[in-house]
């Protein structure tokens, strides 16, 4: 995982960001923001279940920003194929 990457969970339409390995009340998380409202943690996600969330491949179309994070994802995103 890299943080400002872009993912999914497999099979889902929603296109996540990384935010990173984060402290979150009860111990550290992997935490994703939508790549709408990159600044807003969206899920949350332990270790062993990282294998459910895949690396997006880019696509050529532009995305507009919002906040103050909006320079992370300038693109829409497809999943990847296969």
């Amino acid at each position: 995982m890299k943080i400002g990457g872009n993912y999914n969970w497999k099979g889902q339409p929603e296109r996540l960001v990384y935010l990173g390995n984060n402290w979150s009340g009860n111990g550290y998380w992997h935490q994703f923001a939508k790549v709408e409202s990159h600044d807003v943690v969206w899920c949350e996600v332990l270790g062993s279940d990282l294998h459910m969330i895949e690396e997006t491949k880019a696509h050529n179309v532009k995305l507009t920003g919002r906040g103050p994070k909006s320079q992370i994802n300038k693109t829409a995103l497809l999943p990847r194929s296969g």
